[in-house]
C-alpha cells in the first residue's frame, strides 16, 4: 500500500523515490528515540502492520455516497502538489 505514494512521487518527479518497510523492531526503536510514549508504541506498531497487511485496504462506495461526488485520489492531490505549474 505505502509503495503506491513512493511510484506516484517517482513519476511526478522523475527520480526514484523508493518505501523501505522497517521491521517490526526498528520501527519500535525509532519510535522509542522519537520520544513517543511508549503506552502509544504498541498501538502505532499494530496499526503499521495492519496497515503492511491490507487490513484496510477498501473499495466501497461509501465516502462517494456521503459527500455526492467521487473522492479525490492520492495521485490527482500528489499531481496538484508536485507537478510545476506553468
Amino acid at each position: 500500500m505505502l509503495r503506491y505514494p513512493a511510484n506516484i512521487l517517482t513519476e511526478l518527479t522523475g527520480k526514484q523515490v523508493t518505501y523501505t518497510s522497517p521491521t517490526a523492531e526498528v520501527f519500535t526503536q525509532t519510535l522509542l528515540k522519537a520520544g513517543v510514549p511508549t503506552e502509544c508504541i504498541g498501538f502505532l506498531s499494530g496499526f503499521s502492520e495492519a496497515i503492511k497487511q491490507d487490513e484496510f485496504e477498501t473499495y466501497a462506495t461509501d465516502l462517494e455516497k456521503l459527500i455526492g461526488q467521487p473522492p479525490v485520489s492520492l495521485k490527482q492531490i500528489m499531481e496538484a502538489i508536485y507537478t510545476p505549474t506553468k
